[in-house]
Order: structure tokens, then sequence, then C-alpha cells
């Protein structure tokens, strides 16, 4: 979303995001605390049926979950999320567990919807238990959905930033292995790479 159009951006500067994420992620350290996971539109259309209780990015990959912060979400609500919509639900007390949640394993009756108005921002932490609900309305539901990961997770797996450091030239000439290695095309999702053109819209004269 940050590529799209700078309106983006401000929102992930706001002073009371930035407060929070420098609180929930203070570490003794040098480095800067946190980074950029992801932040993308969200659309649950109506008839969306309910997702399975998850943890986002971790599914089985670590098991379990580090005792300390590593990631956090940040919600922007376009639509008021309600009971009809499909507002997310969640597990109260399931960031202490330390692991991704098995299938069937919590009721229904014991999960808590996340009722809340347009212009809200809804956070949750990475180790929560959560899912979207069942849009039932018939009018879709928006969001803009950002994610913070802990800053030691990206010092753990690359010490070096390739992508920044090695010049593009080379990089063309390198074969997929080696592109793949340094990270070159990673996490490149559908729909990334568009691009909006505002004029004559009303977003046209938009201005940070």
């Amino acid at each position: 979303m940050i590529s799209k159009h700078p309106c983006y951006v401000e929102l992930l500067e706001f002073p009371i995001l930035k407060e929070i994420l420098e609180k929930y992620f203070s570490r003794d350290t040098l480095h800067h605390k946190y980074v950029l996971s992801s932040f993308q539109s969200n659309i649950l259309w109506p008839g969306s049926q309910s997702q399975q209780l998850h943890v986002d990015g971790w599914g089985g990959v670590i098991n379990p979950l580090p005792h300390w912060p590593t990631r956090l979400n940040a919600n922007y609500l376009l639509s008021d999320w309600t009971a009809d919509n499909g507002a997310t639900w969640v597990a109260p007390g399931s960031h202490k567990f330390l692991r991704a949640p098995k299938p069937e394993e919590i009721e229904e009756a014991d999960l808590v919807q996340v009722l809340a108005k347009k212009g809200s921002l809804v956070l949750w932490t990475g180790h929560t238990w959560h899912k979207s609900g069942e849009n039932f309305s018939k009018d879709p539901r928006f969001g803009l959905f950002s994610c913070f990961a802990a800053s030691q997770l990206k010092e753990v797996s690359t010490e070096e930033e390739h992508l920044l450091v090695v010049d593009k030239d080379v990089m063309e000439n390198f074969s997929e292995e080696m592109k793949f290695m340094i990270g070159l095309g990673r996490g490149v999702k559908k729909g990334a790479k568009f691009r909006v053109d505002f004029a004559k819209t009303k977003y046209e004269n938009i201005e940070l």
C-alpha cells in the first residue's frame, strides 16, 4: 500500500501508532525496535465464510512461539465492524499460550467479536488467536491491515541488506537460485505492483 499513495505512508506514521509500537517492542538495543512486515487492503465480500482460528505468519513454522513480542497487527477500519459483516473474532488470553491453535480447539461461545466503528484503529498481538467472521450483510467490509515485526527477527535471518548494497545490474545477472538467496522476489503478493491513478477522483487532491 505504501507505494500506491502518500496517504498510506501517513497512516503508518501516526504519532499514536508510533508510540504504541515503541512501547510494545521496547528492548535494550542500539537498533530500531521494529520493522513493517506487511501493509495491505482487506475486503470481506458479502457471503464470505468465517476463517479458521489462527495466528498470522507463524502456522507450524515456529512452535512454541517466542515468549517475547514478535508481531503486532494494526488495523484501520474503513467500515463499521458489526456482528453481521464479519467482524474479527478473538480468543481472550490466547496470546499467553505461545502456540498456534489446533482445529476446533475452542468453542465459538468462548470467542469475543471485535465490534468497532469506522475510523477505529484495532490492534492485537501476533500471538493472539483470531479469525474473520462470516459476512451476512449486503455490503463489503473494508479495512487496511498493517503488521509490524520485532527487528531482531530480521537481524537474526539477514545480517546484511543485500537488496540495498548489491548493484542492480549485478542482481540482474544472478541465477534464480542466487536471487532467491538474497530475498529478491520474496513475498510479492498479487496486486502489490498495481498502481492507482487518482486523477479525476475524489482522492485526486489528497495532501499530506
